[in-house]
């Protein structure tokens, strides 16, 4: 009987295996499986892709909220007068050696000064450096230029400027069009009125084509002759980060295919016509207004 028991025991299990072998996947079902987890993939990748976006946005926008706070908390210091902003300071330009703007340098991908970062986190040529020692908070995540120094590729140390309608230090005035006589100039918070602190925008990412002074600016021109001075960054679904007198900061979509891809002879120059173009128009209308 025990021989028998065994006999049988041996059956079942051959039996076992025998059918664990016919339940194997073909090939048609494995080609399948791969066609559904392509599909998938097709469908989340995008998805992943705009929430990375919405990250960077993030990071972005408290960057500029970060520099918000410090601008106001300058003017609470300074007896309401708002922190210098103009070109780098250089005796040509009408300014004293040993002057301070807000941040310094020239992004020009030339000069060592598209990769100073001591001109905006050392106290002795940026004012804000007093509050903030992190260069990392000038730098839009969106924003990976570079330049090479030597043989040493760098990355861009700044990406955002300051409405140059604020805080004006230097002796002169770059050639802001029909701006330099009729428009105004804030030198003090309790100037900001019209347009009111929150329309007048402080920061802004700055196209890295254009991006040069410390300053962004923007001429003021008579109704269908707008002009580009600086041109606004497009980092973010076709639009920038723009930050505003009262704190707040928001994205702003630009929508002439003149900013959104801009072409110049010399982005240098800084005078770009760009007529009936509404995006300028926004730039001038949240600059400053007339006298």
């Amino acid at each position: 009987m025990t021989k028998k028991l065994a006999i049988r025991r041996a059956g079942v299990l051959l039996s076992n295996r025998r059918s664990i072998g016919v339940s194997a996947f073909t090939l048609i079902e494995l080609l399948v499986v791969i066609a559904v987890i392509a599909v998938l993939a097709a469908l989340l990748l995008p998805a992943l892709a705009a929430a990375k976006a919405k990250a960077r946005l993030a990071r972005c926008t408290n960057n500029e909220r970060q520099l918000s706070l410090v601008w106001a908390m300058y003017v609470q210091d300074a007896n309401d007068n708002l922190a210098s902003n103009g070109p780098e300071v250089l005796d040509a330009l009408g300014m004293k050696p040993g002057s301070r703007l807000w941040v310094q340098g020239i992004v020009d991908f030339i000069t060592s000064d598209s990769t100073n970062r001591s001109l905006l986190i050392d106290p002795r040529y940026a004012l804000f450096a007093d509050y903030i020692r992190s260069a990392a908070i000038y730098q839009c995540p969106e924003d990976h230029s570079t330049v090479q120094v030597g043989r040493q590729v760098y990355p861009v140390t700044r990406s955002y400027s300051l409405n140059c309608y604020m805080g004006w230090a230097a002796t002169w005035f770059p050639d802001f069009g029909f701006g330099n006589a009729h428009a105004k100039f804030f030198n003090k918070l309790t100037q900001i009125n019209s347009p009111g602190p929150a329309v007048l925008m402080t920061f802004l990412d700055v196209n890295p084509k254009s991006i040069c002074f410390p300053f962004f600016g923007v001429i003021i021109s008579p109704p269908g002759a707008e002009m580009v001075y600086h041109y606004p960054a497009v980092y973010h679904s076709k639009g920038a980060a723009i930050s505003f007198a009262d704190g707040h900061v928001e994205t702003h979509k630009w929508r002439d295919p003149r900013i959104l891809a801009p072409h110049s002879t010399d982005f240098h120059q800084h005078r770009d016509a760009s007529p009936n173009n509404e995006d300028v128009v926004w730039l001038e209308q949240h600059a400053t207004s007339l006298k």
